[in-house]
């Protein structure tokens, strides 16, 4: 009967995990428009004005655009749609990093520690991800030690699955990192609660609620699993599992690229639904250097191939009656060997779309212009060395 209830609870609560999850993966969309047209418009005004006191107008408002942003990310993260790029990485290396960084910010009266496995695997996940994640908890474990205390992070390798989370995690190898902290503790109703989104025990202001959630949907999203464990008055500690990598470890310099290039006056056809998205993209461009043509529909964007030869599009790939993809089609038929980029802001759209595709010819709104320009610059690049 106890383990009837037990899996009850569960269902439950993975029903509801994704019933939220679905509604924040459907209003991202809208906001991410919304803040595609807001930061880039921002970037813009930035370039032309001299006033300090009107820059600094525009630098709040960016702060704030981008606080949105992240607060999206969050919100996707939570509800598993967040664009992630999973690549091997030295879990170790990036817990020392962020160790360090720890030390410096989070108060004199909080020790960090680090405890590492000698011969760690790498884990295959989103190395940007995984460091805020570990921010995160961090945060978390800061708040719960108002007088100070011990935060140890470790690591460690699981050569199979914990029986109690075999319901969750394909068999295979692991790597394990554990934030613990000698804080407050939570009660059982509350650990109960711990993973739903916006739920948080802290005084208005003080948190979102998207800490724990954010955590655990990144977990889920990259093939892992996150546990918890807290007793009132003896702290927390967050497990956080990973699949272990087969390959190597790449290094920063090696990924690194040149810094993107101002555009030579390419012709640049645009193509999406929202007029300020549109607009706003096409001023970015003409901003870069580039010449850019609006279109806000396939028949707009074949008019205009017909009597002007594009060296690139960049296409939305949610277009009302036609698919983005459909749309790139017609235009390369028109116009053979044309590179596309196309760019959604739907995260699961993205997703989907790169295991189509190659995934850099995808770009995620809102973007900045200096993605913009480096997205363009790698695609013409290509095409001028083919």
């Amino acid at each position: 009967m106890v383990e009837r209830e037990r899996t009850e609870v569960a269902l439950r609560q993975a029903q509801k995990m994704e019933a939220v999850g679905q509604l924040t993966g459907g209003i991202a969309h809208d906001f991410n428009n919304l803040l595609m047209a807001i930061i880039g418009n921002l970037e813009l005004i930035a370039r032309r004005v001299e006033d300090e006191r009107i820059q600094r107008y525009v630098r709040n408002a960016m702060h704030g655009a981008q606080r949105g942003a992240k607060l999206v990310g969050q919100l996707l993260t939570f509800s598993r749609k967040q664009h992630l790029a999973p690549e091997p990485v030295d879990v170790n290396q990036l817990v020392g990093t962020v160790a360090e960084m720890l030390s410096r910010t989070l108060g004199a009266s909080i020790r960090v520690d680090v405890v590492t496995h000698k011969n760690l695997w790498p884990a295959l996940v989103d190395v940007t991800q995984l460091e805020l994640m570990l921010l995160n908890l961090a945060i978390n474990a800061r708040d719960a030690m108002p007088d100070g205390g011990l935060l140890t992070i470790k690591t460690n390798v699981l050569h199979g699955v914990p029986e109690d989370l075999q319901a969750e995690l394909r068999p295979g190898e692991y790597v394990s990192i554990a934030v613990k902290d000698t804080g407050t503790g939570m009660p059982p109703d509350v650990l109960a609660r711990a993973f739903d989104p916006f739920f948080t025990t802290k005084e208005p202001g003080k948190g979102t609620g998207l800490g724990l959630s954010q955590v655990y949907g990144f977990a889920r999203q990259s093939g892992g699993a996150v546990k918890i464990e807290s007793e009132l008055g003896r702290g927390t500690v967050v497990r956080i599992l990973l699949p272990r990598s087969t390959e190597a470890v790449v290094g920063h310099e090696d990924r690194q690229s040149g810094t993107p290039r101002v555009g030579a006056k390419e012709h640049i056809l645009v193509v999406d639904d929202d007029a300020s998205v549109l607009e706003t993209t096409r001023s970015m461009l003409d901003d870069l250097g580039y010449q850019a043509i609006a279109a806000d529909n396939l028949e707009a964007a074949l008019a205009t191939i017909s009597h002007q030869a594009v060296d690139l599009a960049i296409i939305d790939l949610a277009m009302p009656g036609v698919s983005g993809l459909d749309v790139g089609l017609e235009v390369q038929r028109r116009q053979p060997g044309l590179p596309v980029v196309y760019c959604s802001g739907y995260p699961d759209l993205i997703e989907e779309t790169g295991k189509r595709m190659n995934g850099s010819m995808l770009l995620s709104k809102p973007f900045s212009s200096r993605e913009l320009s480096g997205k363009l610059d790698a695609m013409l690049h290509t095409r001028t060395n083919q």
